[in-house]
């Protein structure tokens, strides 16, 4: 959009109170317009109030007679402004489905105690073995506190290990969760977790579950007349709101992930019906642009979990970070590091239009002396009919990372390939490969 600018206000101006009334519609009423030698100036920060799109390079004041591709008339007998402009240069009009975000100002949590327990007992051969699965749970202070055993008991084994002790603390207003204690690292679909006992800060999506993290499609379109307008997913009634004339979008949506089709139907006072279609693809494997996620810990790797309490082995940190570059692109990156292994990579993941999404990374690592590789690729795709996907994962035998570098097999080669289909009435039938094979 191209709109004319002008320099800084000269002191000499006339302010005149006036009606605007853009296309036709009256827009604002009693808006100060400076008139300056024939110029018609108005405040930038007051396009708004006008429903004109604000300049790529505004400065303090905008020439509303030396608009491109529009039209400036003063009457000043009636004391009004009329513009006549075109559809790019007006603010579209939004309607929106996103639902009211909760209020979490007064959510406070009482002093409260929870303990779960699950207890098994097996009699077989004349012997008898039992098996308790029991965490404690401690809220209403700055967190909560958790902590977990597992008992065993049989004629050769009598053992009781803690199973994982942690502090964690909600941070509502950031999206952020904070773990003191057990924790499992984050982690990407190209990278292996490990168990740490330490420190970790980690987006946590979670805390808002009416917060859409994936980009959702929307639609425009214009009126010339008073409508009303209705869309349509996949079928299904989602949104119904009235406009005035001029261009109007609909963002943000509510659609379900794979593939599917928006219809926007407009009816006028006269009760002529246009309608509007767009096919769409989203996947919850992309973040909205802007939107971030990371996961940073710190600690000591823990090793025989389940079987030993407290078996601490070297430190290690570890880092990921995903970023919505666009609707269509998604960044990832990670980091891990001990004081014998260093390794990084990165990865994307791609919206190939309606085709589906492509997944893509490339690690490398140095263990020891010895510099490794991993590659990764991937792709899906999904529609209410149809589902289908596949992804290899290779690692050369000097690949390595904290989970193998503290007793786990080292990475090799993993496939997998999955079909579906809908069967209506019925459910759903699928079918999946998988073969995995580690680097001795």
């Amino acid at each position: 959009m191209m709109l004319a600018l002008a320099s800084p206000l000269p002191a000499h101006a006339d302010t005149l109170l006036l009606e605007v009334l853009v296309n036709g519609r009256s827009r604002a009423a009693a808006q100060e317009v400076d008139e300056q030698g024939g110029r018609l100036l108005v405040a930038a920060d007051q396009l708004a109030a006008l429903g004109i799109g604000m300049p790529a390079h505004a400065e303090t004041h905008v020439d509303l007679t030396q608009l491109p591709g529009g039209h400036c008339r003063y009457d000043q007998a009636a004391q009004r402004l009329y513009l006549d402009l075109p559809d790019r240069d007006l603010v579209a009009q939004e309607l929106r489905h996103d639902p009211a975000r909760p209020d979490a100002s007064g959510l406070r949590s009482d002093p409260a105690a929870v303990l779960n327990y699950d207890t098994q007992y097996t009699r077989a051969s004349g012997q008898a073995s039992t098996s308790t699965l029991a965490s404690l749970r401690l809220l209403g202070g700055p967190g909560v506190l958790e902590t977990s055993s597992l008992q065993t008991r049989s004629p050769t084994l009598d053992s009781t290990v803690r199973l994982d002790t942690t502090w964690s603390l909600a941070d509502l207003d950031h999206l952020r969760s904070w773990k003191v204690g057990d924790l499992v690292n984050g982690g990407l679909g190209w990278t292996r977790p490990v168990r740490l006992a330490g420190v970790q800060v980690a987006t946590n999506f979670g805390l808002r579950p009416d917060l859409v993290t994936y980009p959702r499609p929307g639609i425009s379109s214009s009126v010339a007349v008073p409508s009303s307008v209705d869309i349509y997913v996949n079928g299904l009634h989602q949104l119904s709101g009235q406009v005035e004339p001029g261009p109007f979008e609909a963002s943000q949506l509510p659609v379900a992930t794979g593939s599917g089709e928006i219809a926007v139907v407009v009816k006028d006072a006269s009760g002529r019906q246009t309608t509007q279609t767009l096919s769409f693809y989203t996947s919850s494997l992309l973040l909205s642009p802007g939107l971030d996620a990371v996961s940073v810990e710190a600690g000591s790797v823990r090793k025989h979990y389940a079987s030993q309490s407290s078996d601490y082995a070297q430190g290690a940190a570890s880092f990921s970070w995903r970023h919505g570059a666009s609707d269509h692109l998604t960044w990832e990156s990670h980091l891990e590091a001990s004081d014998t292994l260093a390794m990084d990579g990165a990865g994307l993941d791609w919206l190939l239009g309606q085709v589906g999404v492509l997944n893509l990374s490339l690690a490398g690592s140095r263990y020891q002396g010895q510099a490794g590789q991993q590659y990764g690729v991937g792709f899906s795709h999904a529609s209410r009919v149809f589902n289908a996907g596949f992804s290899v994962l290779r690692a050369d035998h000097a690949f390595s990372d904290l989970a193998s570098a503290n007793g786990d097999d080292r990475p090799g080669t993993s496939l997998r390939a999955n079909l579906g289909w809908s069967l209506p009435g019925l459910g759903s039938l699928g079918v999946v490969f998988t073969k995995k094979r580690v680097n001795i």
